[in-house]
């Protein structure tokens, strides 16, 4: 048997690309002699993330394929159109080129021409869909797939959306993150930071109710601090705000350890997003969660009640006034943070919720899905 192919397209945000990461990195552990591609956006953040990973896992090649529309709507929509096209084409290219065994959509715009091409070329495809609402593309490209795997609990009405059957399989989390679902469950009393992720998306408004939820002073109990991840572009107004306030905080654009700052974490403020759930409760930290307002479907809402109907989470609801929005955080801040007893009950129903297993489990269903040649 040759050196099989599996192909992975998508990206454009850490969401869709660190699952990719985490099946390659088992994939390389079932077949070591496996062959993995991406094809993600022109996104920066694609490039830092999946030139980090290579480093890592040798078997990883990756290439910047679809180029995501920028500017002003309708402009960016019609420019969408266009690129879909020029994507599909460039990928029948590429495809007939490289003759994948499997090609793997991860979602948003830039899964959508890959998975068209492989489509038009008879390769077997897959799905995966973090959220516990299927976003667009998995349902545009439902129809084309071979199979799909979800990570959050989706209803039985989403699911009917889809017109195949998904197979709840959990969200894939990098190997390092994984452990920490397997290890020691008791909650340590020397976590003391409070961890901040804006994410590569969505993080303004984030950011805004931080700064209010902060300007009156240091809501959390002394000895802890704050590390926030944030959007490129407010990193250095934020270490000023914090500086000016002499609040004991980092300020970083990107999380390459993420492991390490999970395990000294006493609570996390976040937004919504599948993959950061699965990595927060894998850690079992407990979470404020801000669901993105405008995401596609309502999905973060909708992700968020599956960890506060769990008890892992509280929500803050940023549709309410700014003023609002950021009294109730500051009001949450202050209260999960000095009732160690809250954060135990919140981590164990976190731990409760964890799939540390996913990764492996699809890796191996890709693999079985490759025929001899």
């Amino acid at each position: 048997m040759s050196a099989p192919t599996i192909a992975f397209c998508g990206g454009g945000s850490g969401g869709h690309l660190s699952p990719a990461v985490a099946i390659i990195e088992q994939l390389q552990q079932q077949c070591p002699h496996v062959h993995t591609s991406v094809f993600c956006s022109d996104r920066p953040i694609d490039q830092r993330m999946l030139t980090d990973a290579a480093v890592d896992l040798q078997g990883l090649s990756w290439h910047a394929a679809v180029r995501i529309p920028r500017g002003a709507f309708p402009k960016r929509q019609m420019l969408a159109i266009l690129e879909l096209f020029r994507g599909r084409l460039r990928m029948l290219s590429v495809l007939r080129r490289l003759r994948p065994a499997v090609v793997v959509g991860l979602g948003a715009f830039a899964s959508i021409p890959g998975i068209m091409a492989a489509s038009r070329l008879r390769i077997p495809t897959v799905l995966l869909e973090a959220n516990a609402i299927p976003g667009r593309a998995t349902r545009i490209l439902a129809s084309r797939a071979d199979r799909i795997f979800t990570g959050l609990p989706m209803a039985v009405v989403q699911q009917s959306k889809l017109g195949i059957h998904a197979e709840e399989i959990g969200v894939p989390v990098r190997a390092a993150v994984a452990a920490m679902a397997r290890s020691n469950n008791s909650w340590p009393s020397d976590r003391r930071v409070l961890l901040i992720i804006g994410g590569s998306q969505g993080a303004a408004r984030l950011n805004r109710l931080i700064e209010l939820s902060f300007r009156d002073g240091f809501p959390l109990p002394a000895g802890w601090r704050i590390l926030h991840q944030t959007g490129e572009h407010d990193v250095a107004r934020l270490r000023e705000f914090y500086a000016v306030r002499s609040l004991p905080a980092d300020v970083v654009e990107y999380l390459p350890d993420l492991p390490k700052r999970l395990s000294e974490t006493g609570l996390a403020v976040s937004r919504a997003g599948a993959l950061s759930l699965a990595e927060l409760v894998c850690a079992g930290v407990p979470s404020i969660l801000i669901p993105l307002s405008t995401a596609a479907s309502g999905h973060q809402q909708k992700n968020a009640s599956v960890l506060t109907t769990a008890g892992a989470a509280e929500v803050v609801d940023e549709t309410e006034s700014m003023s609002a929005a950021s009294v109730r955080l500051r009001s949450l801040l202050q209260e999960l943070s000095h009732r160690d007893l809250r954060q135990r009950q919140m981590s164990e129903a976190a731990r409760k919720l964890a799939r540390p297993d996913a990764a492996g489990a699809i890796a191996s269903r890709l693999l079985e899905m490759i025929k001899p040649t």
